[in-house]
């Protein structure tokens, strides 16, 4: 069956939030789904990761022109300058990849007729996208899934009340307008009410065996919203003086990596490719995890359980991250007035389970959104 997946963001960019189409599309074909992409043309973007595309070798993409914001700096300033943060909802609605729609609405239907597509699956954000999966899917009356990679609208933030009346329409619309809603965590059920499949991110391990040979605490991901509790763990390794080396791989804001840097055992190593993300975990002693706000589990979790290196996690309690890694014995919850230095050498003396850590693999993933895909085309 050919599925076409909508996705904004998708290889040769790089980051968490390419990761889940990529993968998606990487085992999808192993289930009998062969995917085809639509996705925009190059746009200013903050990390680029060409190796990303070959892991989808073979997979046809489309791609659409665009005037929204990302694109335009693209045309004018290249790809490595990345555009200003716009408040969607006060400039665009229902975000500020409006611009892309009506090329992609017209590239999908040509791409849907030569392709003899069977089924839409359209991720967000940008919610502009769902709306794009609307509109083909009315034209072609195909079945439609819609896949909330994030929490809507703006993660677990209530919208301003400006918008809420604006929103909940329009939220209401997708719902109704979908054969099948793809749902990341089980607290957006909750929180907006709707029903769905329970589809959460997962981990793909290297084809290489990689040995831990270092003495690290190795954090991967961005620190654009951690700040605070970073420097915890930084100034806790310091007044500890316990001898390990703090690596950080991820986008850190400049003035906030002056900081850090002052402290001899902090090594920024910058944004890489995840293939070599994936092989600094597998040769570190353990891995950070800092739950951000508002979220209950990043994919850099999967991932660290993929890597079953042991996890220092930091965070709120009762996350959906703090219950996994509780679940598959694979690290330490580091509570608050607790010593980084006892979680730290616990982590190194302690034998972890890593107890069915398997169930969380992206291969598995793409199996049970194929059969979500098998059963809704029947419909």
């Amino acid at each position: 069956m050919k599925v076409l997946i909508i996705s904004y963001y998708a290889p040769p960019l790089g980051l968490s939030g390419v990761l889940r189409v990529t993968k998606f599309c990487k085992y999808l074909p192993q289930f009998g789904i062969e995917p085809i992409i639509l996705t925009c043309q190059p746009i200013a973007y903050y990390h680029y990761d060409k190796e990303l595309l070959k892991e989808i070798k073979g997979i046809k993409i489309y791609r659409a022109e665009s005037f929204d914001p990302a694109r335009l700096f693209f045309l004018f300033f290249g790809k490595k300058v990345s555009p200003p943060r716009f408040p969607s909802f006060h400039f665009f609605f229902p975000d500020s990849k409006i611009g892309f729609l009506p090329f992609a609405y017209q590239l999908g239907k040509k791409v849907i007729q030569k392709e003899k597509v069977s089924l839409i699956f359209a991720t967000a954000p940008p919610w502009t996208v769902l709306l794009l999966g609307i509109s083909l899917k009315h034209h072609f009356s195909l079945p439609l899934i819609s896949d909330f990679r994030d929490p809507w609208p703006q993660g677990f933030i209530p919208p301003r009340n400006l918008f809420k009346k604006r929103l909940s329409s329009l939220l209401r619309y997708i719902v109704k307008s979908s054969e099948a809603i793809t749902l990341v965590q089980e607290r957006i059920k909750s929180i907006l009410g709707i029903e769905g499949y329970l589809l959460p991110n997962g981990y793909d391990l290297l084809e290489e065996e990689v040995l831990p040979d270092q003495n690290n605490l190795f954090y991967a991901g961005n620190l654009l919203e951690n700040e605070d509790a970073f420097l915890k763990i930084v100034e806790g390794i310091k007044e500890s003086k316990i001898e390990i080396r703090l690596d950080i791989c991820g986008a850190v804001r400049e003035g906030f990596l002056k900081k850090i840097k002052r402290y001899p055992f902090v090594n920024y190593l910058g944004i890489l490719p995840h293939r070599e993300v994936m092989r600094l975990m597998l040769r570190s002693s353990l891995l950070l995890y800092l739950a951000k706000p508002n979220q209950e589990a990043g994919i850099k979790l999967y991932e660290y359980l993929g890597a079953k290196r042991p996890i220092i996690y930091l965070g709120p309690d009762g996350t959906e991250a703090e219950k996994i890694i509780k679940k598959t014995d694979s690290g330490i919850i580091l509570k608050k007035g607790e010593k980084i230095k006892e979680a730290i050498e616990e982590g190194l003396r302690k034998e972890f389970q890593f107890l069915g850590v398997e169930e969380y693999s992206f291969s598995k993933r793409a199996r049970e959104l194929a059969e979500i895909m098998e059963k809704v085309a029947r419909v």
